[in-house]
């Protein structure tokens, strides 16, 4: 839990610039470790984060990010995490950066994935079109959706 929480900070400019560089690293193996971006997570604003890249890179990126839906075949859901670039750190005025990510959101989260990941709302699509014998998990997903609809 506390590496949750030591990613998330108000995005001020003085704040993101406060953040520092993480240094890639090498085992006695050979493996590189820490070589993906750090993510930081906006407090002040929804839905928008900065990556931050390792050392010789001096690279911050600002992202959109939210989450979908997944269906999973034993029937869990489980929520995968989607990102929209946006700009450099100093690209934009943070302001205009926070107006952008609030206006359209969601609209992005509202964009179509792609086809081979399969969603709730993709199965329920393939029910309603085509209901004839369907398994019984899903015949009572598609009893349930047709509820939910006529609520």
């Amino acid at each position: 839990m506390t590496k949750i929480t030591k990613t998330r900070k108000r995005f001020t400019k003085r704040n993101l610039d406060k953040i520092k560089h993480h240094s890639p690293y090498q085992d006695h193996d050979g493996k590189w470790f820490d070589k993906a971006p750090k993510k930081y997570f906006a407090t002040n604003v929804k839905g928008l984060c900065c990556f931050i890249y390792p050392k010789p890179s001096q690279q911050k990126s600002l992202y959109a990010h939210w989450s979908i839906k997944k269906l999973n075949e034993d029937g869990t859901h489980k929520y995968i995490g989607r990102y929209k670039y946006i700009c450099d750190l100093h690209e934009k005025p943070l302001e205009e950066v926070f107006d952008e990510v609030n206006k359209n959101l969601k609209r992005w989260k509202k964009t179509k994935i792609s086809a081979g990941v399969k969603t709730v709302g993709s199965h329920g699509s393939k029910i309603v079109i085509h209901p004839v014998h369907p398994p019984p998990y899903l015949f009572f997903k598609y009893l349930s959706q047709k509820y939910f609809k006529n609520f």
